[in-house]
């Protein structure tokens, strides 16, 4: 364990800088290196069958369909939502809006091809929490001024769930029936468009309501679990060679999507 400037860190051991990370994330040693190595083995065995192929992320990081990594998968079963930044995807843009101003708490990740690391705020300051060069006093304002590098950013995922069922809404509009669904399925699908603008939302949203799921266990939930279960089970086939086929994405998703426009756009207070 190491404290440098008021600040937790964990120092590198071997290959381990993603859940040196995740360590650093939390506060303390929280994930040993026998549950990493076990969660690296859930995370393979789950996205083998909800997505498709076959991974090994304990040889090196990969993403999947989803845009969920070994740290994101992990943070989740904390409750963590977290949006990713691709390597290169804000470079150049504004810290405030794509960071900043979404941040849910007072660290998030920053990774290049070989590595990961963390930014943490304390008082007005943001410090680089790296387990190979420790904590060190950093300009915020100009990282994503820099090439090469990657997001992981833990943001509030009631706001990203509404952010994304408003998304679904101004698509197929405020009046959504199954006709209405179906008609814009079959649309994208003879554009070759596969879902059209619904993919991203969709998914985003019932990764949320999955990250919900991790950390509820009582029978109000039980409905969010159906909701959950039937969409990872439309995944596991729409990924499997069928991103074309109108027959199963009709059989499936509308009643996904007529649950999801069920709810109110905006959070109850």
């Amino acid at each position: 364990m190491g404290i440098q400037n008021g600040i937790y860190y964990q120092q590198q051991s071997g290959g381990l800088c993603r859940l040196h990370s995740l360590n650093g994330y939390f506060g303390k040693e929280l994930i040993s290196t026998e549950q990493f190595n076990k969660y690296q083995i859930d995370y393979d065995t789950e996205y083998k069958n909800k997505f498709n192929f076959d991974s090994s992320c304990k040889n090196f990081d990969i993403v999947a369909s989803d845009q969920k990594n070994i740290v994101n998968y992990i943070l989740k079963k904390y409750g963590v939502y977290t949006r990713y930044y691709s390597i290169n995807q804000i470079y150049g843009k504004s810290i405030q809006g794509y960071i900043i101003n979404i941040v849910d708490g007072d660290y998030f990740f920053v990774y290049n091809e070989g590595h990961i690391w963390g930014c943490r705020k304390k008082g007005s300051a943001w410090f680089r929490v790296d387990s190979l060069n420790g904590v060190s006093l950093i300009n915020i304002n100009t990282i994503t001024s820099e090439k090469n590098i990657g997001f992981i950013i833990p943001v509030n995922p009631q706001h990203e769930f509404y952010v994304n069922l408003t998304l679904i809404k101004s698509t197929l509009g405020e009046t959504i029936d199954e006709k209405i669904i179906r008609e814009y399925l079959i649309r994208q699908n003879k554009e070759k468009n596969i879902l059209g603008c619904l993919e991203i939302p969709i998914g985003i949203c019932m990764d949320v309501l999955e990250t919900n799921l991790l950390k509820k266990n009582d029978a109000s939930f039980i409905s969010i679990q159906s909701q959950v279960t039937a969409y990872n089970y439309f995944v596991s086939k729409f990924t499997d060679g069928n991103y074309n086929n109108i027959s199963l994405i009709l059989e499936h998703l509308p009643a996904i999507i007529i649950r999801l426009a069920a709810l109110k756009t905006q959070p109850r207070n």
